[in-house]
C-alpha cells in the first residue's frame, strides 16, 4: 500500500512543491507521506482510492510546506541575529583574521577566568588547606 501510494505521488508531489520550495523538496516529500500514513492509522474510514487520498496529500503537503518555509526563516533569523557572519550577506574578505581574533580573545578570557577562580578559591580557604589543595592538582570549574 504504501509503496503504491509513494510511486503514484511521489513525482506529482515534487513537482507541485517546487513552485514553492527550493532545495527542501524531498524532505518535504517525506514528511508528507509520513504525516499521510500517521493520519491513516489512526482513521479507518479515509478511502484508498485514487480521487479521495488525492486532494488528501496536496493539502498535507501544502501544510508541511508552510511549516518547513516558518522553521527555514525561524532558523535564518536566530543564526543572524547569533552568527560572526550573517547567512544572507557576503563573507567578509578578512573573516579567517577576525575569527582568529575572536579565538584569541576566547583563550585570553578564558584563561583569566580560570586563574581568578583559583585565587578565589585560595583566598577563601586557609593556608594549609590551600596548599594541600594547590599539590593536588589544578582546580576544575
Amino acid at each position: 500500500m504504501f509503496l503504491e501510494i509513494n510511486r503514484r505521488y511521489q513525482a506529482r508531489l515534487k513537482k507541485y512543491l517546487k513552485r514553492y520550495l527550493d532545495d527542501r523538496i524531498d524532505d518535504v516529500v517525506q514528511e508528507t507521506f509520513f504525516r499521510l500514513f500517521r493520519l491513516l492509522e489512526g482513521d479507518a474510514e479515509v478511502c484508498l482510492e485514487k480521487e479521495s487520498l488525492h486532494p488528501l496529500i496536496f493539502f498535507i503537503a501544502a501544510k508541511v510546506a508552510v511549516d518547513d518555509v516558518r522553521s527555514e526563516s525561524r532558523r535564518r533569523r536566530l543564526h543572524n541575529a547569533f552568527a560572526l557572519f550573517p547567512l544572507d550577506g557576503p563573507r567578509p574578505a578578512d573573516a579567517d583574521v577576525i575569527a582568529a581574533e575572536i579565538r584569541r580573545e576566547v583563550r585570553r578570557a578564558l584563561t583569566n577566568c580560570r586563574i581568578s577562580t583559583v585565587a578565589w578559591r585560595c583566598s577563601t580557604l586557609s593556608a594549609g588547606t590551600a596548599s594541600a589543595k594547590w599539590r593536588a592538582g589544578p582546580v576544575r570549574p
